[in-house]
């Protein structure tokens, strides 16, 4: 499945929500609705991301803005995905633990490392 189909699969349930950048094969995703689009993510059997390869967060330069960049891949449909979610300092992430387990080191990383705080972490600690 190519980029622009998983879009549309998305857009479906969460059009709102979602956005994207003209350059970049990359979603943007608000905090909010994160839980439930991971879910989509890795329950959609069109899109059955079963392997989240990496969690990598950055800072946005302006001393309040951080993001977390969240790569997938579907061992099933050999397809990947890149999404992103970009929080003021201070707002939660929702936890992705209990869907990928990979996520437990990655999001502890990003906690240590920037202070992002995701809600529901198991054993958030630096």
């Amino acid at each position: 499945m190519e980029f622009n189909d998983i879009v549309k699969i998305l857009k479906e349930k969460f059009a709102e929500k979602i956005s994207l950048k003209e350059d970049k094969e990359v979603v943007f995703v608000e905090a909010d609705i994160w839980e439930d689009l991971s879910k989509e993510l890795n329950n959609n059997a069109d899109l059955a991301f079963d392997y989240l390869m990496c969690i990598s967060s950055y800072d946005m330069g302006d001393d309040k803005t951080y993001g977390v960049a969240y790569n997938f891949y579907s061992n099933i449909k050999k397809h990947y995905l890149e999404l992103r979610i970009e929080v003021e300092d201070g707002v939660s992430i929702p936890s992705v633990v209990a869907l990928w387990k990979t996520a437990d080191w990655h999001e502890r990383e990003a906690y240590d490392m920037m202070g992002i705080n995701f809600e529901g972490h198991p054993n958030l600690k630096r």
